[in-house]
This record gives structure tokens, sequence and C-alpha cells, in this order.
């Protein structure tokens, strides 16, 4: 994000031997990043050696799905800056990645559903140039060449504080020390595109920042992962001639701090800003369902009063898409109430040295604390809606239990007239089966009445007598 234009004090002559050495570590685990985080020299407390393990197999699980397998698709934008100069670049080939590992780093994929334009060896490098925190891992879960989105309702806030060192060691030309806070979160907004039907379509995208402040050397370093290149081109508006003086301004100790807060708001409010349309669309489509299921037109595929489980299914759709909204927003709200906590944490803490930063601390947590207001109306508004289509899909259910009440009252009403009807059939069968019998048996060839020599008929006694 930014750099320093402070002039750092010369390193007592003590402190060589402790720098040569720091700094023979991290080349050498910069040598077997592909290692990475077995190979981290900067320690997350309470993460031991089986943890770490456990990260560098998950990482080596998802090389295939999670990066570009070449370098014909690799594009790595760095933007380094200070009180004087600006400069950006995009990193095509891992050679030119070990030549300029800078401060502010975007990694990203053309879409929500494809592979990081990143080799992992380039990833595994940045980490580990950077010691980031293994924790790092668990938020690329996200992306990378998957059918459905995964892990969307996955939020969290990782930091590492190291201020115990009153006297900073410096890292050689690196300019950093051992007196700094790093921290990883992730943060999701939603994104309306249109389909060539022209009606609105909502997608949740999911943002992944990682930064450190190394409060010595004033230097800070971010690192974002997301689909798109939306997020860098606000950083470089901005950091930008346009952008506000606070935002690009490294000059002084509190200049720089000041400046490294910048950026947090400006991811924040990225997810924060479309919620209320992408609620107000829920709010409608589910209208636009309760009202089709209910008096749907016939030139629809309905027929007033007859509701069919397709109508079920659709609001269920919608129903679930209304649980997930809230569940995103209330991990974006925890991930920002923890930012907010942790820097008036940091305000609090007597080893930091920017306590005269505490103005600059109070107003970005009240911008904060209109973006958690902004988080919660939201929670409760998908609340509603959760709950506006539980209840209409639960009258549209009734309504069908009601439909199957009636086929089985008129089902019962016709089998009781089909009922009378055989009766009737039945009466008449026996009333006319006696004569009908007595009609069959004489007209058999027991007894002729024939005139040919035989007054009075004749007839064959032994079929008479059978």
């Amino acid at each position: 994000m930014s750099n320093t234009a402070q002039v750092l004090a010369p390193i007592p002559a003590s402190m060589t031997q402790q720098i040569s050495s720091r700094s023979w570590a991290l080349s050498r685990s910069l040598e077997e990043c592909a290692e990475f985080p077995t190979n981290l020299i900067t320690k997350t407390p309470g993460m031991n050696a089986e943890a770490l393990h456990r990260y560098k197999k998950r990482l080596e699980a998802a090389e295939a799905k999670l990066f570009v397998l070449s370098e014909d698709g690799v594009e790595v934008t760095i933007h380094d800056q200070d009180a004087r100069v600006v400069e950006r670049r995009n990193i095509h080939s891992e050679a030119k990645l070990k030549m300029h590992l800078g401060i502010y780093r975007y990694i990203w994929a053309p879409q929500s559903r494809t592979p990081l334009l990143i080799l992992k060896s380039m990833l595994t490098k940045i980490l580990t140039y950077q010691q980031i925190m293994p924790e790092f891992v668990d938020f690329l879960a996200s992306f990378g060449l998957q059918s459905n989105p995964q892990e969307v309702r996955f939020s969290g806030f990782r930091r590492q504080i190291t201020l115990k060192v009153p006297t900073a060691t410096t890292l050689g030309a690196l300019g950093r020390s051992d007196q700094q806070y790093q921290m990883t979160y992730n943060l999701k907004g939603v994104t309306m595109s249109h389909n060539l039907r022209k009606a609105e379509l909502w997608s949740i995208r999911t943002a992944v920042l990682w930064h450190r402040y190394d409060v010595h050397t004033n230097r800070a370093s971010w690192i974002v992962v997301k689909d798109g290149r939306d997020l860098l081109e606000r950083y470089k508006e901005m950091v930008g001639p346009q952008g506000r003086p606070e935002d690009r301004a490294f000059v002084s100790d509190d200049e720089c701090f000041g400046s490294s807060l910048s950026p947090h708001l400006l991811f924040c409010r990225w997810s924060t800003e479309d919620w209320g349309g992408y609620i107000r669309w829920m709010e409608e489509e589910v209208d636009n369902e309760a009202l089709k299921a209910v008096y749907g037109p016939p030139e629809d595929g309905h027929t007033p009063g007859i509701h069919r489980a397709s109508d079920i299914r659709r609001l269920q759709i919608w129903e679930e898409r209304a649980n997930e909204a809230v569940v995103v927003l209330e991990g974006n709200l925890d991930v920002i109430s923890s930012l907010r906590q942790f820097y008036q944490d940091l305000a609090q803490n007597d080893r930091f040295p920017r306590l005269s930063c505490g103005g600059e601390i109070a107003d970005f947590v009240s911008q904060l604390d209109a973006m958690i207001s902004e988080l919660k109306h939201g929670i409760l508004r998908s609340n509603a809606v959760s709950k506006t289509t539980a209840d209409r899909k639960e009258l549209i259910i009734q309504y069908r239990a009601n439909e199957s009440e009636e086929r089985m009252h008129r089902l019962n009403k016709n089998m009781e007239e089909e009922t009378v009807v055989v009766r009737i059939i039945t009466i008449v069968t026996l009333i006319y089966l006696p004569a009908t019998f007595v009609s069959t048996f004489f007209s058999t060839d027991i007894i002729k009445y024939q005139d040919e020599g035989f007054p009075g008929g004749k007839y064959s006694e032994t079929a008479m007598h059978r």
C-alpha cells in the first residue's frame, strides 16, 4: 500500500551479526518456498509443526484447481508507492517476480470459478518473502476451478502482533523489523450483471486481504485476492492524483499510519455498498413468485386456484438465498467488528509507538461503525425476506393440502354416486333375472309345439326328467 520516506537511524554495530543471521534465514526460507508454510522463520503463536504441515498439504491438494499451470496465463499486479513516486507493474513470469516483490499485490482470476492467474511456486514465493501467517491458506478455498461456489459462508479475521521488542532489528535492506502487526481476513460483496433476457442477476463475490504494518519502518504491505480487477481500479483511484491527499501522505510517522487505514475502509465499503439492491431484488422476486403461485394466469402455465410443487421449489430456492445473505452479512459484520476492535486495542497498547494517532483511529472506527449499522439493517431485511418466503411457502403447502382434501371429497362423492347406480342396476337385474331364466328355459328344445302329426306338441321325457 505505502512505503515511507523516513530516514532510518543507523543500525548499531552490535546488531550487525543478528541482522546478517536473520537475512540469511530469510534467504534460505525463500529457497525453500515450495515448502510453505513449514519454511517460515516467523512463527505464529500456537502453530506447531503438525499444523504447518497440514496447511502445506492443503495448498498442494488445491494446486490443480486454484492456480494456472503455465506462465502463459500469469498476471500479478504489484504496486509500489512512497512519498515521491508510484510504480505499477504487471508480472507475467516467475523470473520477473523475483526482481519485483513489491508492496501492494493484486492476485486475481477472470471469473469467480476459474483458477487464479498465478503459479503455485510464485504464490509461495510471495508468501515466504512476506512471511505471511499460515492461516492465509484457509481463505483461498473459495477460489479456483469449481462447478458450484465453495466456502461462500466462510468468514474470518486472523491477526498476529509483535510489539514486544523495544528496539527493532531491521532485516537488511528489506526495511522490516520485528516490531509489526499483520492480519488476514475476507469480505464478501454482491455484483449485478445482466443476462440475455435483461433480467437482473446478482452474485456474491469474495475478496481475501492480507496486511502488515511495520511500526518501526512505517512500511505497509498488502495482498488482495479476488476475481476481477475492480478493487485494484478502486485502489489506483484512491492513491492517484484524484484521490484524497490523506490517503497518499507518507512523510511523517502519523501520516504513514493514517494512510495504512484507508485501504481497509475501501475494502469494507465495497463489502457493504450493493447489499441494499440485492435485498430489494430478492424482495421483488419473492413477491412475483408468490403472486404467480396464488393468482397465476393460465398463460404462465398456472390455473387460478391450482398450486404446483414447482411453486414450492422456487420459493424454497429464494428462502435459501435469503438465508445465505443473512450468513454472509453476519460474516462481514463479524470481520469488520473484529477489525474495529483490533485498532481500538492497538490504540490502547503501551508498546504501540503511534499513540498520538488516536484521532485517526477514532475517525476510522467511526466510519466502520456506519458500515456496521448498514450491515445490521441488511441482516434485518434479509431475515424479513426469509420469513416472508417461508410463510408464503407454508401458505401454498396449506393450499395444496386443501386442494388434495377437495379432490378426495369430490372423489368420494363420485364414488357414492357410482355406488347408487350400481345398486339400482343390481335391483333391476334381480327383478328381471327370474323372468329371464324362465324365458330362457322354455326357449330350449325340451318341448316343441309342432302340428306335424303330434297334436299338443312334442317333448323329451328324458330331458324333462333331467
